[in-house]
């Protein structure tokens, strides 16, 4: 699914990016912005595809990633779970939370052992089982693990990030860039051009790793697990 996610969000920015070229002068509605934030969607899919196929993993190592990733799903569930329960004035719990507890346990006890048999300081395994961690080393962890180049990860990822969220970077020169979404100045051309070759660069990144991952079960350095 994060490969499909990763395909898809390149789908949507090539849309979006090439339709105003169809359209009449003065009448061209480039929004930048959500360019901006589905080349940083992607940027993200594509780590994550990454490193969910990192092919140097043994089996113990690869079970406590994705165990890792099953601690931070489930605790996210529950984070919004309980704010969408006070935000509805209270009432029955959903059923999820029939179980929480016996899957949480569940969890900890996988990352507990496959902690101890990788020998992970004390330390590192006690912030694992708090449910935050995505990436056992960190995003930027996960980026040089995928060989890819963590300046240009964090000038992208920055960037990127910037027009997600309008911070301030993102509107206050707005006047000095010209920005108008009839008729894009240079500087939302640019940003465009900048999305659109990080996207290729990261699309060719996963394509080659899934080439090389899938099509036979010979190709998975640890095969299927329950």
């Amino acid at each position: 699914m994060s490969y499909a996610k990763t395909i898809t969000h390149c789908m949507s920015l090539q849309a979006l990016s090439s339709k105003p070229q169809t359209m009449p002068e003065g009448n061209r509605l480039l929004d930048h912005f959500s360019v901006a934030a589905l080349a940083r969607c992607i940027v993200d899919s594509g780590i994550m595809t990454l490193y969910l196929s990192e092919p140097s993993l043994t089996l113990p190592q690869w079970d406590l990633r994705r165990h890792i990733l099953f601690l931070h799903d489930l605790t996210n569930r529950k984070r919004f779970l309980t704010s969408l329960v006070k935000a509805q004035g209270g009432g029955p719990k959903p059923p999820f939370f029939e179980n929480y507890d016996e899957i949480k346990r569940g969890l900890l006890s996988v990352i507990d052992s496959r902690c101890n048999e990788l020998h992970i300081p004390p330390d590192r395994r006690d912030e694992y089982k708090k449910g935050q961690t995505v990436f056992l080393d960190g995003v930027r962890g996960a980026v040089r693990e995928a060989g890819i180049d963590v300046n240009t990860f964090d000038f992208l990822h920055s960037y990127f990030s910037n027009h997600v969220h309008s911070h301030p970077v993102s509107l206050l020169r707005a006047d000095e860039q010209r920005i108008s979404f009839e008729s894009p100045s240079p500087f939302q051309l640019g940003l465009c051009a900048t999305a659109l070759g990080a996207a290729t660069d990261y699309l060719t990144a996963v394509n080659e790793r899934v080439e090389a991952f899938t099509g036979e079960m010979s190709r998975d350095p640890v095969g299927p697990l329950e």
